[in-house]
Formats: structure tokens, sequence, C-alpha cells
């Protein structure tokens, strides 16, 4: 079923529509709850044009069923199947397709829900216990169904009619099985939609695991997933395009909670291992605060006989830096004011594990700018929105946890030289160009900051840099870096220091 989600011109009663309540008690997990539509009265004359249209009014040669039931709009076929020409086939064990109506002359429904649903081919097989859809539009030719090759492309995420090129409102699915001759891939549950007790965007996966074979081979494995309390786009309808939910996404107001936990990407050439990452908002009033927590993320290079000649030469930089794995964790506090649009970074910080300590934080202001941007913004309106970002102070800094000495490790190996001498040059270059500093009209600046780095890089410590301008700064203003011209960098407010 080649199906593109919709907005219908006509709306329907408050309540839910008990079929569709019923056939979305599945084992989708509590993402199942974004495929409740409201009930819809639906006259037999038009059930009947739509399934006319669609082609399950009458069987034929390829498309067949054991038994149709229902009325008014949702009915549910018995082991429905189809082939095509090629020889690849569908089948399922029910098809359900509830608040079946016409909309400009295209054949709609609220809800599509399938079980025990097999799609082979010549070198690919598909399998899901459970499929559901919300508000798609249905194609004049059912037995497109049996296009395995576009869904085993996951292609399946971005369903689209030959007239309608919005996505589903809603997708979810469980028990999902898949192989081609390339990969195999299992899901236990994955969708995503509108929760329709907070009409919040939600996205959630299960136990996913998927195998790629040939000379590139990988597996990924993902525990789970949730991303919950997105605020989707005033004006749903304006959204085009062919992937309706996550252009919703892309256009959404406001955060979410995000939690991912267990993802591990392995191959010949990388390991990568991500036990946990979160992200948690809470508002009170006009003001929102927002937690984000990633306690560790390991990163490592294979050394095997088959690697290729890029990763061989990161496990060598790696192995001259002294780390066999490198492990990130990061944190950060914010606190955005939605009223007037003020933005607090309270500390944000991305450590490497014997390595560095990398914290800042800052006040900001007008991101809600770049927020309503849209999915497909113009180049005037993205000037537009940074013209509005205004940067009111900006603090960083760079605590020396060994980076510094494995840096001039790596540097002499590589140039055959000595880790000291080559510290004893950077210093002196550092020198030259502070005293040179002295001549122009912001040299002060120049050598404060080559001062701050060349102590820094002989006896370590934390760099700190800040910006305190006197008016907040706007992104506008460091257009002239990019275009080549001098800017005025006492506007700033820019200092440097090196603390032990």
């Amino acid at each position: 079923m080649i199906a593109g989600g919709c907005k219908s011109k006509n709306g329907g009663a408050d309540e839910v529509n008990d079929a569709a309540v019923s056939i979305s008690k599945n084992d989708y997990g509590d993402i199942g709850d974004v495929l409740k539509v409201p009930a819809r009265k639906v006259s037999a004359d038009e059930s009947e044009k739509v399934l006319k249209a669609i082609g399950l009014w009458d069987e034929s040669k390829a498309l067949k069923w054991d038994d149709r039931s229902g009325g008014d709009g949702t009915y549910t076929f018995k082991n429905i199947s189809s082939t095509d020409e090629a020889g690849q086939t569908f089948k399922a064990k029910h098809l359900t397709l509830a608040g079946l109506h016409m909309d400009e002359g295209r054949p709609l429904a609220d809800l599509v829900e399938m079980g025990g649903l097999k799609l082979t081919g010549k070198d690919t097989s598909l399998s899901i216990d459970n499929l559901g859809l919300t508000e798609i539009a249905l194609s004049k030719n059912i037995a497109a169904l049996s296009e395995i090759d576009d869904l085993l492309d996951l292609d399946v995420l971005d369903i689209n009619d030959d007239t309608q090129s919005e996505g589903p409102t809603s997708f979810v699915m469980s028990g999902v099985k898949g192989r081609s001759d390339e990969a195999e891939f299992s899901i236990a549950n994955v969708g995503w939609g509108q929760d329709p007790k907070t009409s919040h965007l939600r996205f959630a996966a299960k136990d996913l695991t998927i195998k790629t074979t040939g000379k590139s081979a990988a597996t990924i494995k993902l525990a789970s997933a949730n991303v919950k309390g997105l605020e989707a786009v005033k004006d749903a309808a304006s959204v085009t395009g062919n992937n309706g939910f996550l252009e919703l996404l892309a256009q959404g107001q406001g955060f979410g909670d995000v939690e991912v936990n267990g993802l591990e990407v392995t191959s010949d050439a990388v390991m990568l291992n991500l036990p946990n990452l979160s992200q948690s908002v809470t508002t009170k009033g006009h003001i929102m605060h927002g937690n984000f927590e990633m306690p560790s993320l390991t990163v490592s290079i294979q050394d095997n006989d088959d690697l290729p000649a890029e990763a061989r030469q990161g496990l060598a930089m790696l192995k001259s830096l002294g780390f066999d794995e490198l492990v990130f964790s990061s944190k950060g506090q914010t606190e955005t004011n939605q009223k007037t649009d003020h933005t607090m970074v309270k500390a944000i910080s991305l450590d490497l594990k014997d390595g560095f300590d990398l914290n800042y934080k800052g006040q900001f202001s007008g991101f809600g700018a770049m927020k309503r941007l849209g999915a497909e913004p113009t180049l005037g309106d993205i000037e537009t929105a940074q013209a509005n970002i205004k940067i009111h102070d900006f603090g960083l800094s760079l605590e020396d946890k060994s980076i510094v000495d494995r840096g001039f490790k790596l540097a002499g190996e590589m140039t055959g030289q000595k880790p000291d001498a080559l510290r004893r040059q950077a210093k002196g270059v550092l020198a030259l160009g502070s005293l040179a500093a002295f001549t122009q009209d912001d040299g002060a600046i120049y050598a404060e900051f080559t001062k701050a780095l060349g102590d820094f890089i002989e006896d370590g410590g934390t760099l700190n840099i800040a910006l305190n301008p006197d008016t907040p700064l706007s992104l506008s203003d460091f257009d002239d870096l990019s275009r080549g011209k001098k800017p005025d960098l006492n506007r700033l407010g820019f200092s440097a220091s090196t603390t032990k």
C-alpha cells in the first residue's frame, strides 16, 4: 500500500472510534497511543466508493482475501494476499481500514492497521507482527503492497502517494524482521506520531538490531530510544514534502525529553558504545529548565589486517597520543525565559578521560528566531534570524589533563623532533606574535590571548577565555571575519588568562 499523510477537511466527533481503539491494542508499547483517531461516520455509498477506488471492492487475479467484514467506513479483511508480475508477494492475516472517506477525489483512511504482515521477493523478506498508520492517502493500486525492495530500504518511513507528498501523521510497527542480500534487521517496536493526550510529538524505538554484510560489515544495536514533549507546528496543514512527521519535528516549537539507552556500533574498523544519554525539560510558568547528561561515550579503533588506510592512520595517531580508546562525557544545564527569549547556559561540559575538561557558560537571546525558521528557510531568512541572536556574555575554560603533553608527543613523532623542543618553538612563536600585536589598535587583546595560550602550553593548567561586551553582540557582527574584513575586537570585552 502506497500511502501519504493528509489532513481531511471533514472533522470527526470528539469520541474515539471503537474500532480504532480495539485494533490499536497490539504490543506496540506505550507508543501505540499515537494510533488513536477520532470517530468518523461514513455512509455506505462513500465507503463503497473508497473501496472501489483502491481495488478492495472485488477480488482480482492478483489480489485475494478469505473474508471481508464491517461497515460505516471501517472494514477488516482476513488473510489478504497479492502477487505482482515479478513474483513478489504480500500476505497479511488481517488488514483493517478505519474512517474511510473521500476528500477532493482522493481515497483516504483515518487509520490503517495490518497484522501478520509478510512480504517476500527474490532476495528479500520482511515480516511485521503489527503495523499501524494514521491519516493517510490510499493508493489506487493496492497491489503495490508487494513492493518489498522499497520497504527494505526503510522508505516505509516516508510512504508516499502519487498525488500526495506528505507522510502519515503517525507510524507504528512491532515485531519487525527483515533480510536482504546485504543486510538483516529486527525491531521489537518503533513508532512516531502525535500524543493524543498532550498533542506533542513522540518517537520511540526498542530492541533494534541491524547487521550489514560484505566488506564494510557492521552491527548496530539500540536497547531503547524515547523522545517526548516536542511541540508540533501550529499550522500542520502548511507542512509539505515527503516526510510529514519529520517536517513537523523540524518545524517544532520548544524542546522535549530525550533518552537513549544501550547504543552499540561495531565494525571491522570502529567500536562505539553509548550506555545512556538523557535530556529532560521542565517548565514552570514561562521559565524552561533543561538538563542534559551523557555519562560516557567510548570510541575505539579495531586493529586488524583488513583495516582501511584512513582508519589505520587514525589508530596510529590514537596510540601516539597514548590512548587505547577515547572516553567522552558531557552534561549541561540551561534556563530559558520563553517570554523574553533569553537563554542562560549555566554550565555545559565536554570531557575526555585523561585528556581535557572543556566547559562553557553564557547568556544569549533571540534563539526563538532560529527556531521559527521552519524546514526550508531562505538565505535571507537565516541572515535575519542570525541578526536577532545576541551574545550578552560568554565564558570558556579548557583544563589540561595531559592533552598538551600528549599533543606534543604526537607532533614530535610526526616531525621527528623532541616534544620539549616543539613546545619551546610554539611558545617562542606566540611571544613574537604578542610583541608584534602591540603595534595594532587592538594589540592588547592579541597580546593577552597569546600570553595566556603560551602559559597554557608551557605549564598546563586551565585556559580561560571570556567575552563581556558593554552592549550585546549579534552573530551578524562576526560576518566581517567570514568576509575577510578586520572586526572591531575592542567591542568584545575580551579577556584571557591561564590558572593553575
